[in-house]
């Protein structure tokens, strides 16, 4: 289980610095252009640059000055931080969620394999096989409990994220085509982060069923044929119930494996191929 901590560990804080790298610059950027506009403009002649589109109409025209400015940016920064966290929040209970069951399955696997050890003596094996089977069905109601409270949540966010890869390319390709480097580094954040989000989804989603597979392997695998009757009559059983693994599903639609990470890359590039296009005609 410690290996898959810090496995949620690691993968938790990449995807927060890049929340982080791109609601700073945000506010990075409005702040910069704000100064440089006060410093080299005549008063009055330049639109006040907020981190996040707003207006404020009774402020509009007050410029740089106190506290009319230092509201706007404070509000605007408090709307930044609670969008940021909001994300990594989300997406950290997932990535917690999904990596524990990960967890459990790896450590029932564990148990099973000691099922015949000599670490079990021969006369409490049956009962060590039923403790197996019960800590199985533990496991497989929490996985399906996980499933069912992402699921259809899950689904929104890969279509924002098939939209933003498309959308976050071609403004790259516009940046690049008119020299503007602010565009080219905030849609590479943009694609990181939307990117690092499907593939942590689609990434622990493929671990979650490729581990859950295991489960008949491991069954299978224990030192059956020199047991009892009752005790292969379980093993029988359990081969039978654990044919279908768990799986983390995308709504009704998909599952969150990599062929459909591979999937959404074609689809969000035929997207930015269309807006290339429209954009050329």
């Amino acid at each position: 289980m410690n290996r898959y901590w810090a496995s949620t560990r690691r993968q938790i804080l990449i995807y927060l610095y890049s929340c982080i790298c791109v609601t700073t610059n945000y506010f990075i950027n409005s702040f910069v252009i704000n100064l440089y506009r006060y410093f080299t403009k005549p008063k009055g002649s330049y639109d006040l640059m907020l981190p996040l589109p707003s207006l404020y109409p009774a402020w509009e025209h007050k410029g740089l000055e106190f506290p009319y400015y230092h509201i706007q940016m404070y509000l605007e920064t408090c709307s930044l931080y609670i969008c940021g966290m909001c994300a990594v929040s989300f997406d950290g209970v997932f990535i917690v969620l999904c990596l524990h069951s990960v967890g459990l399955v790896r450590s029932l696997n564990q148990m099973v394999e000691h099922a015949t050890s000599e670490l079990v003596p021969p006369d409490r094996r049956v009962e060590y096989l039923r403790c197996c089977i019960y800590q199985y069905q533990r496991v497989a109601n929490f996985a399906a409990e996980v499933n069912d409270c992402f699921r259809h949540i899950t689904f929104t966010q890969f279509l924002l994220s098939l939209f933003n890869w498309g959308l976050a390319l071609f403004q790259m390709s516009v940046g690049l085509g008119t020299n503007s480097s602010i565009t080219m580094i905030r849609m590479t954040m943009y694609l990181v982060a939307a990117g690092y989000q499907i593939v942590v989804y689609c990434y622990n989603g493929q671990r979650f069923a490729t581990a859950s597979e295991e489960i008949a392997n491991a069954f299978y695998q224990v030192r059956w044929y020199g047991e009892s009757r009752e005790f292969r009559h379980l093993i029988r059983m359990m081969l039978m119930r654990t044919n279908r693994g768990f799986r983390l599903d995308v709504s009704w639609f998909m599952q969150m494996s990599l062929p459909t990470l591979m999937a959404m890359v074609r689809t969000s590039g035929q997207y930015f191929l269309l807006l290339q296009n429209v954009n050329q005609k």
